[in-house]
């Protein structure tokens, strides 16, 4: 249901579908997904304070999600007007979570297209 909403144009009532399925789905990998594919509309409507939300709440419930962790992380760089020092705070909690995020290609990626550097606990942001 929710892929016809998306197919018509109507992402807000996708995401919500998306939402909705998290109420019941017990596969941790359909809700991981789940969790993913409702954040992902969101940020196509620009509502980056609800992607964040959910992609928090899939974190939490999906804690070896290396895929949340970096969607979380790229929709918050992407989130217009918010300051780099949080984004910075938050990159190293999710590192701190799972150190093995660190070792990952699309979170290296990630950190080279904002110009973030990692060196074991410390993080910065070139000028």
């Amino acid at each position: 249901m929710a892929y016809a909403f998306e197919g018509l144009g109507e992402l807000n009532e996708a995401a919500r579908m998306h939402e909705e399925r998290l109420k019941y789905e017990e596969d941790e990998k359909e809700r991981e997904g789940s969790y993913k594919k409702a954040a992902g509309l969101y940020v196509q409507l620009e509502d980056y304070g609800q992607a964040q939300e959910l992609l928090r709440a899939g974190i939490k419930e999906v804690g070896h999600s290396i895929e949340l962790r970096t969607m979380y992380i790229t929709v918050q760089l992407g989130t217009p007007g918010i300051e780099r020092q949080l984004c910075i705070c938050n990159i190293k909690e999710q590192l701190d979570e799972l150190p093995e995020l660190e070792e990952q290609e699309e979170f290296k990626k990630l950190m080279r297209q904002y110009g973030i550097h990692v060196e074991g606990d410390e993080i910065w942001q070139e000028k």
